[in-house]
């Protein structure tokens, strides 16, 4: 098992990113069917004629809110990005570029930036190695007790002997170990996790939470290139 959870652990690593009128139809009663125009008459027509520009006055007013409400959403998102940009601070060097954060040097805030994010990559990785475990070792269990008890069934039945009994139990992969594994692994990517949140706040001027430290990430995705062999905590 601890072969096939390396591998796993390996593989994680390496995954670890309707028609408008024309111009020359505005302004006139061309575009109105000849239908209506034929009902116009002296009193009809400028009735006609009055309601119509009525419509086109509230019309304009209402295309007055709707660029109103326009310009208050975009003022908005600009508020948003220029918050998120304050609350970053020295972080902003996180929108260098990949090669500037691959030859940074290891004391500026970009090559400390790089090395946050190199090390959230491995506790990524680590994490999801954990995970893997995790699940097996669920499985081993779930099927540590299946078996079981189809082997008690045979037992009572005597279609096998105590010694075949044990010697099938001996067999199955144990649960409780597989577990303690498991809690291992999720500790390793626990520290590795805890190691990445040190290197972004040695980095940082100003407090990281969790929306900065998501914004960086994405600052970060495809730019990261990990060490040959990454290490994790013991």
């Amino acid at each position: 098992m601890q072969r096939g959870v390396s591998t796993v652990f390996g593989l994680a690593l390496g995954v670890v990113i309707v028609a408008a009128p024309s111009p020359s139809d505005l302004g006139s009663d061309s575009h109105y069917p000849a239908a209506l125009a034929a009902k116009g008459g002296n009193g009809q027509g400028n009735g006609g004629g009055n309601g119509n520009g009525g419509n086109g006055n509230s019309e304009a007013k209402g295309g007055n809110k709707s660029a109103a409400a326009s310009a208050t959403g975009s003022g908005k998102t600009k508020s948003s990005n220029g918050s998120m940009a304050s609350k970053l601070g020295a972080l902003n060097a996180a929108h260098a570029s990949a090669n500037a954060m691959l030859h940074a040097s290891p004391y500026s805030r970009v090559g400390r930036i790089a090395a946050y994010g190199q090390q959230a990559a491995i506790a990524e990785a680590a994490q999801a190695a954990a995970e893997a475990a995790a699940e097996a070792a669920a499985q081993a269990a779930a099927d540590f007790a299946n078996a079981q008890a189809n082997l008690d069934i045979d037992l009572a039945n005597g279609l096998i002997t105590q010694e075949e009994y044990d010697a099938a139990m001996a067999n199955l992969a144990d649960p409780a170990a597989l577990a303690a594994e498991a809690d291992a692994l999720q500790a390793a990517a626990d520290a590795a996790d805890a190691m990445a949140m040190d290197l972004l706040e040695d980095a940082a001027n100003k407090p990281v939470t969790e929306d900065v430290r998501a914004a960086v990430d994405g600052l970060l995705e495809g730019k990261i290139t990990l060490p040959e062999q990454p290490e994790l905590p013991q």
